[in-house]
């Protein structure tokens, strides 16, 4: 359900199983919070981009509302803007488009800065805002600043809403191109360190004896080749 202005009542983009589902209730995402907390449900949530070929943009659901604070949810309804986002590691702080801003009829919190890859350095405005991912994930109160509206040509490429690495170091983020076809995932909160180079030494160093000289090649403050087991031993083992 929506105004004219494109505000959504409902909150929607809800990932189970990789298929984007409507989230017709805040219940169900309170719901979901609970189980959470249950010590046989996941410890996280997680979403997929799934390219058809090799994708030079990031571009998933995302929902944007006004703050609200997660243990005194409000009566009345919540106003909300579903649209896309581009997810951008170049961007240091997620940013809204000012159509959201006047959507939502959010005050800024503070004026400073921000360096636009398009405009150079401006001023903008900054909100406190609700960020619900795609995953079902909700961000509570996170401040974000307002960018200049642009459209691309390309509908595959408008996006409103840039997530930055503000919001990306909250979790796990991946990027594969496994036949040529491009997939993100990422994960909320971080759980575990993905280090390919770890993965390739288990491979390259499987028939190492432990008491064998680090192939790596380190010594120690007196010259003497570490040994393999004080190494990169340790680091392969709990990975």
């Amino acid at each position: 359900m929506s105004n004219n202005n494109g505000v959504e009542q409902v909150s929607e983009a809800v990932c189970d199983n990789q298929e984007m589902k409507p989230l017709k209730t805040m219940t169900l995402l309170q719901n979901r919070e609970y189980l959470m907390r249950k010590s046989n449900y996941p410890k996280f949530t997680a979403l997929t981009f799934r390219g058809e070929g090799l994708a030079h943009w990031l571009i998933t659901p995302i929902t944007i509302s006004e703050e609200w604070d997660p243990n005194n949810v409000p009566k009345s309804p919540i106003n909300t803007y579903s649209t896309r986002a581009l997810w951008d590691t170049g961007c240091t702080t997620t940013c809204i488009s000012t159509k959201i801003v006047k959507a939502l009829n959010l005050t800024p919190i503070r004026q400073g800065e921000y360096a636009s890859p398009l405009y150079g350095k401006e001023t903008c405005k900054f909100y406190s805002v609700n960020i619900l991912l795609p995953c079902g994930h909700m961000v509570y109160e996170h401040e974000v600043n307002d960018f200049r509206d642009f459209e691309y040509e390309d509908p595959s490429r408008r996006f409103e809403v840039m997530i930055g690495m503000d919001l990306i170091q909250m979790g796990d983020f991946a990027i594969t191109n496994v036949g040529e076809k491009t997939r993100m995932s990422f994960r909320i909160p971080s759980i575990k360190t993905i280090d390919y180079n770890i993965e390739y030494n288990k491979i390259r160093y499987a028939n190492i004896p432990r008491n064998a000289p680090c192939p790596c090649g380190k010594m120690d403050e007196t010259g003497v080749p570490l040994k393999f087991k004080f190494c990169c031993l340790p680091e392969m083992e709990n990975y």
